[in-house]
């Protein structure tokens, strides 16, 4: 089944949760810096998540069947329970704890925490698809 019609979210609210086969994209339409601490998404089933503003933090938690595409974050990214994603992120340090069958895309600047984790697959970060050039200076 696709997932329902794209909707657009806020980053100013920092939370998005109890979702199932949406496409969630932030409002902004094109990639630049935020002034916002951190976003947290949590408990979402087959959404795909699309991420075009520079946050300080990003928060993954709960998420199944589910693919996430972000700009740069200025800090950390932290992700927990996330089975069966395709994440892609640049981040200052990535920290993922009881994941699985996942598929992580990214660029860090300090080594990365893995505790816990099955058959997680890394890749190259592919800052092409947001524009991501521009925004590794702004971040």
């Amino acid at each position: 089944k696709q997932p329902n019609k794209e909707k657009k979210f806020d980053c100013q609210i920092r939370k998005i949760e109890k979702q199932k086969k949406k496409i969630l994209k932030s409002k902004c339409d094109s990639i630049g810096p935020s002034d916002i601490d951190s976003l947290n998404c949590c408990d979402l089933e087959d959404c795909t998540i699309v991420i075009n503003e520079i946050l300080g933090a990003l928060r993954l938690k709960n998420l199944d069947k589910c693919r996430l595409f972000s700009a740069p974050i200025r800090g950390s990214v932290y992700i927990e329970n996330c089975n069966d994603c395709q994440i892609m992120t640049a981040c200052q340090q990535l920290r993922i704890h009881a994941s699985r069958n996942t598929d992580i895309f990214c660029l860090t600047a300090s080594g990365s925490i893995l505790e816990h984790c099955k058959e997680m697959r890394f890749g190259q970060y592919c800052s092409e698809d947001l524009k991501g050039e521009l925004s590794f200076e702004e971040a």
